[in-house]
């Protein structure tokens, strides 16, 4: 049996074992809980799920209770590929994004149930043999499945605007985006290594392994390092990120994603600069002015009402700097031989301006 076919089996059997029981928070009169598994495979077997089958899992009492709201009592999401395997590669998907809570019953029973639906089809007449998503052709298939919903008479571009710039920009519609989305959570959800060693750390693996804390009332469960282009820098960030989320001194999941916000525009200008470096150890004031005229650069269309270029230009070399110290007193490898206090000046950072007293919130 070759590697694939081996992999394509430990997959499959990865599906079922997760698809035949689910967590259940029963919660307690003080408003703790405590987390049970519950030994039921109507998420493996059915073909089509109900809505209503969340109203005895007490996790989603109020998502339940809105979707109820939204008049979709007796909504049904439906998985009827020719092939069944990608009929049970379809659940996980969904199953996965229900219980780790990333989409809310309301938009599960709605939206993406109407998207499931058109893809269905889609794959039904384009790929009726087709085993699991892995094995199609990533562009082809997007360039397929956006002509697909064009001749559907479905529109598949939008226009949106950059909350700091101001600026108008065309992205995907949520339908033409589905391919995409799914098929990079389901390569997400496969992917077995330790957080640390991924490109995108999920901060709910992080408390689960290793009891780091994080917001659930937030969405974003994510600190992101995929757009730092340098392998070897982007290791030395996540090195640096790793120790303060395990010493536990003052720097929180929120903190990492606001640092990481600002890493990679830094790391990317001095790759640019430097393409045979590795490291920072020979980075100069003349860098550090570099970057500060591309953050000028950066800032100046921040045309939104609620932008904040100075804001964001302090935070950026707040953060920056907080890096470089730090990497010099951990000793790390890629640090700078020069004093950052000779690199960044207290007055390379501006001064925030204040609303006008109309615009105070």
């Amino acid at each position: 049996m070759n590697k694939s076919v081996t992999n394509r089996n430990s997959q499959f059997l990865k599906y079922i074992e997760e698809l035949s029981s689910y967590e259940q928070k029963d919660f307690k009169e003080d408003g703790s809980f405590i987390i049970n598994k519950i030994e039921n495979p109507y998420f493996l077997n059915e073909t089509s799920w109900n809505l209503d089958i969340f109203s005895s899992i007490s996790n989603f009492n109020d998502e339940y209770k809105r979707a109820l709201g939204k008049r979709q009592a007796g909504l049904k999401l439906s998985f009827s590929f020719k092939n069944s395997n990608l009929s049970t590669e379809l659940k996980y998907i969904y199953y996965k994004k229900i219980f780790n809570y990333e989409w809310a019953l309301v938009t599960t029973f709605g939206h993406q149930s109407t998207c499931l639906r058109k893809f269905t089809d889609f794959i039904n007449k384009a790929y009726p043999k087709v085993n699991s998503l892995l094995e199609l052709d990533p562009i082809r298939t997007d360039i397929k499945w956006i002509n697909y919903l064009q001749s559907k008479g479905i529109r598949t571009e939008k226009l949106n605007t950059n909350k700091d710039t101001g600026l108008s920009y065309v992205t995907k519609t949520q339908a033409a985006g589905f391919f995409n989305l799914i098929l990079k959570s389901l390569i997400t959800y496969l992917d077995d290594r330790i957080e640390w060693e991924k490109d995108k750390w999920d901060m709910r693996n992080l408390y689960k392994d290793y009891g780091i804390a994080y917001n659930e009332s937030k969405a974003n469960y994510y600190i992101h390092f995929s757009s730092i282009k340098n392998p070897n820098l982007k290791e030395g960030c996540k090195q640096y990120i790793k120790q303060r989320l395990l010493s536990g001194h003052n720097f929180s999941t929120s903190a990492a994603q606001l640092y990481t916000r600002y890493f990679p525009g830094f790391i990317n200008l001095i790759t640019t600069l430097e393409p045979d470096w590795n490291d920072f150890q020979e980075l100069t004031r003349n860098h550090i002015l570099q970057y500060i005229e591309y953050l000028n650069s950066y800032t100046k269309n921040f045309t939104h009402k609620k932008a904040n270029p100075e804001k964001y230009k302090k935070e950026a070399l707040n953060c920056v700097s907080k890096f470089l110290r730090d990497s010099q007193m951990y000793e790390y490898d890629f640090a700078p031989k020069k004093s950052v206090s000779t690199l960044i000046y207290p007055e390379d950072k501006p001064t925030e301006k204040k609303k006008p007293y109309d615009q105070v919130d």
